[in-house]
């Protein structure tokens, strides 16, 4: 054996298993480190979710009282006045609660300009509510209002014009002789109500009335003057018959209006003072027909059915044939010596100084003179 040979050469060693690049380490060790972001992002998640939830609980159960309030649509109406009352609550919540109403009205003497008139409340419920409010409890007169609503420190406004009350009664007189023949006088008032400058609307509310009046005449006891229901021009006509003057006693009261306020009550503020005169009436009797005798017609004639609301004082005679009397009295005689019809006419003057107003048929007769 060539010992020389087996000395020379080397012993072998054992295997050594191949060794890995510290790059392909990190790439084998990716794999389970890959987990640990979508986990945390799954956390998140859970996290966001719960916390939205959270708010959203806070925001519909945990948020209280009113986030906004408004009125509106004012409506006057037979009784009062009809208006909404519109809410929004804080977050996602409806707004139910009471809401503190006043009522102003416009008053230039104020340093605000306003003046308060009534307070009171109503319920809102799920952001919406109406009240009515009777005009007794606030109504003072033909004014500007001025309507608040305030809640949890949310306050609106609407105004409210009022024009529709009766502010004063438009008097107006006049005299009528319905027949011309007969000694009938007649005096009538005509009374209008006035809202402002122009008669109220029936179609507009407030219009609730009442009228009590009566004319203080000078030849007897008053005349009650009747009210017109839901008209608004009152007539009424009272026979004359004595010379003086003539007052309208009258009240109209504003139903609506507050006791006590100025509105309430109106009377005549002018023209309820009417004085009258009515002209005399002259009446000459009736037509007379008379023969000549020893060539003389003789004629009684009497004015005894004339007539004046004072005292007649001059009798006058036109007999027709170129004379003309004047007398103080009723009772008159006459003479014709010519056959003929004679158109004899009567005029008559009262202590006032009036003059008959003529009418042919009662201030004349013929007078037939026959042979």
């Amino acid at each position: 054996m060539d010992m020389t040979t087996k000395r020379d050469q080397k012993p072998r060693s054992a295997p050594v298993a191949p060794t890995r690049s510290r790059g392909f380490q990190r790439t084998e060790n990716a794999g389970p480190k890959r987990t640990e972001p979508a986990k945390i992002c799954i956390i998140v998640g859970i996290v966001t979710i719960m916390l939205f939830g959270v708010l959203a609980l806070i925001l519909v159960f945990g948020a209280h009282g009113i986030g906004s309030i408004a009125v509106g649509g004012v409506q006057a109406r037979e009784s009062g006045i009809w208006f909404e009352i519109r809410t929004t609550g804080k977050g996602l919540r409806s707004f139910t609660g009471d809401v503190d109403i006043e009522i102003r009205i416009e008053d230039k003497a104020s340093i605000e300009g306003w003046r308060t008139i009534l307070t009171t409340t109503t319920r809102v419920n799920d952001d919406y509510g109406v009240k009515e409010v009777p005009y007794v409890q606030f109504l003072q007169g033909n004014s500007e209002y001025m309507i608040s609503v305030e809640a949890g420190g949310e306050s609106s406004q609407a105004p409210l014009l009022i024009t529709n009350l009766v502010t004063s009664l438009d008097v107006e007189w006049s005299t009528f002789m319905p027949d011309t023949t007969r000694p009938e006088y007649y005096v009538m008032v005509d009374i209008t109500y006035m809202a402002g400058s122009q008669p109220p609307r029936n179609t507009r509310y407030p219009s609730s009335f009442s009228f009590e009046g009566e004319i203080i005449g000078p030849g007897g006891p008053a005349t009650i003057v009747p009210s017109a229901g839901g008209v608004y021009t009152i007539q009424k006509a009272v026979e004359h018959s004595k010379s003086g003057n003539y007052r309208l006693v009258a009240t109209l009261t504003n139903l609506d209006c507050m006791d006590g306020s100025s509105g309430r009550t109106v009377g005549p503020m002018t023209n309820d003072l009417f004085d009258f005169d009515a002209p005399p009436f002259a009446h000459a009797g009736e037509d007379q027909t008379v023969k000549l005798v020893d060539g003389i017609a003789i004629v009684d004639l009497d004015a005894g059915l004339s007539w004046d609301d004072g005292a007649i004082v001059d009798y006058s005679w036109d007999f027709d044939d170129g004379t003309i009397d004047t007398l103080s009295k009723t009772l008159v005689r006459h003479t014709y010596s010519q056959p003929g019809n004679y158109t004899v006419s009567l005029s008559v003057k009262d202590d006032r100084g009036q003059s008959s107003v003529q009418d042919a048929m009662v201030s004349t007769v013929v007078i037939t003179v026959m042979e």
